[in-house]
């Protein structure tokens, strides 16, 4: 059985274009053609001798899987579902008009169970490898340019951290794709100490999902604050040594007389300018297993992002995408499953 190229990185090429009795630079050729040139036809390579061109092709491909199932809403969101080796996950391509958005999944299920979350109540089927997260984003590349990349779709990055790393690498090396740290955002609950590898190992940016700055209230809604309480992952982040180009974010999904109210907004906004975060505000896609969940009204919502800025806190609102495809992470998925 041939094995995928992509997903692999210049170790792992250099290993096997040696194994090949290829020249050392032919490894970096070959990484050129496959992430910055998107050239997947190994035919095609055309800087990379015949002899060696053969005998990958004997024993490697450079294929993507195609989506078992896509669904595309009124709003050009675009939600692809894989089914591979028994995992099953999602990638959302989100179209603006200035941007692109590809949203990554990085498990098959997920450990934390938050209640919010559809992905939370579906079963943990395993981690996705390098080739799985690579093979997302070439999706989004047939579609359109790429502007941002966000690793925010179903499972929790920092739990699957080697392969998230692994991941990074191959989108930011000059011999990758050479996509700009600054576009690319992983999203976590907060697990130390996987936190602090990927803020000293990359220059990503971090998007913390907060949701309430309460640790009782949180506790009800992510039992990971059991484990890691928000401020001590808070006060463990070396954030005042950052660079202005590297976001920290706090992410927040409000939802309907538990999180909305204005002591939340004045807490929430002092955590805010403490760390000098900006706060995404989410609006609730409902999941079927927690019907008691709802989203605030549309002036709540409003009125809520005002509080925040009459604080002085940079607030971003997330209007709700594709919600005739189920695209929050996990929904399709979950019909699936």
């Amino acid at each position: 059985m041939r094995l995928p190229i992509i997903g692999l990185d210049l170790e792992e090429v250099s290993h096997l274009i040696c194994s090949l009795h290829g020249a050392s630079y032919n490894s970096r050729q070959l990484l050129t053609w496959l992430y910055r040139k998107k050239v997947r036809s190994i035919d095609e390579m055309t800087d990379l001798p015949k002899t060696l061109r053969l005998k990958l092709q004997e024993q490697h491909h450079t294929e993507i899987l195609k989506p078992s199932h896509v669904a595309s809403d009124k709003d050009g969101t675009k939600k692809l579902l894989f089914e591979h080796n028994e995992l099953i996950y999602e990638t959302a391509l989100i179209p603006e008009e200035k941007r692109f958005t590809v949203c990554l999944s990085t498990q098959t299920g997920c450990r934390f169970g938050c209640r919010f979350c559809a992905t939370g109540g579906m079963i943990f089927r395993g981690n996705l490898d390098a080739f799985h997260i690579i093979q997302q984003v070439y999706h989004g590349f047939l579609e359109r340019d790429v502007t941002n990349i966000v690793f925010m779709g179903m499972g929790e990055p920092l739990d699957n951290l080697e392969s998230v790393l692994k991941s990074i690498q191959i989108l930011t090396a000059e011999w990758g794709f050479a996509f700009p740290s600054r576009k690319i955002t992983v999203s976590t609950v907060g697990l130390q100490p996987a936190l602090q590898k990927l803020i000293d190992q990359t220059k990503v940016n971090i998007a913390i999902s907060l949701h309430s700055p309460f640790h009782e209230e949180r506790k009800y809604l992510m039992p990971v604050e059991n484990a890691h309480p928000i401020m001590e992952v808070l006060d463990s982040i070396q954030w005042r040594n950052w660079p202005r180009t590297r976001r920290l974010t706090f992410e927040y999904i409000l939802l309907k007389d538990i999180n909305d109210s204005y002591a939340h907004a004045r807490t929430l906004a002092k955590l805010a300018l403490r760390y000098r975060a900006r706060v995404n505000l989410i609006q609730f896609n409902p999941v079927e297993r927690h019907p008691e969940l709802l989203s605030p009204s549309e002036n709540r919502i409003v009125e809520f992002e005002s509080w925040l800025r009459a604080k002085r806190v940079s607030v971003t609102l997330r209007k709700s995408r594709g919600q005739k495809i189920h695209a929050a992470c996990g929904m399709l998925a979950a019909k699936i499953v």
